[in-house]
């Protein structure tokens, strides 16, 4: 029976994967971020979005990442629109998940004073990053966020200079 089990288990393709995780993604903040993913026919796809939502909390990156990929359908919407175009994540030949930040202060312990202001900032950051990339050709899979138009330049020169080697945005 045991012998059973063990060649069940080898051929099930089982295998160690390590995922080299610098901690300073862990950390809550306004942050920007984008994903580029190959599908499995070899489409590109690309997603950009920010932390910092409605309810008052900038969570981490890698809380966001993670949340993007899982199965609760309500803030799952990098699964929902690959599944939207009939791509499981699962499926895809690659995943690349590039986190900036955090871009603007936060302070999570205390009532944030600044919150909305700040959430506005980001928001006009994640909008001219996503305009970027649509411009660099990329197929988006999100659509267009509806923050303001006017961003703060000086901080988009350092975006740009961060995701542009990863999603070639011209200059």
């Amino acid at each position: 029976m045991r012998r059973l089990a063990r060649e069940l288990l080898s051929t099930m393709g089982a295998k160690l994967y390590q995922v080299d995780l610098p901690t300073e993604i862990l950390s809550r903040g306004f942050w920007l971020y984008a994903w580029n993913i190959v599908g499995p026919q070899g489409e590109q796809f690309c997603y950009v979005g920010m932390t910092g939502d409605v309810t008052g909390v900038a969570q981490s990156p890698y809380v966001r990442a993670g949340v993007h990929l899982g199965f609760n359908e309500n803030n799952n919407a990098l699964r929902r629109h690959l599944v939207k175009r009939g791509v499981e994540p699962e499926t895809c030949k690659g995943m690349k998940f590039l986190a900036y930040g955090p871009v603007l202060t936060y302070r999570h312990k205390h009532r944030h004073p600044d919150y909305e202001t700040s959430r506005k900032r980001i928001g006009a950051l994640e909008r001219q990053l996503w305009t970027a990339a649509q411009a660099a050709h990329h197929t988006m899979l999100n659509e267009r966020p509806r923050f303001a138009e006017e961003f703060d330049q000086s901080l988009w020169e350092d975006v740009r200079a961060a995701f542009s080697p990863h999603l070639k945005l011209s200059s």
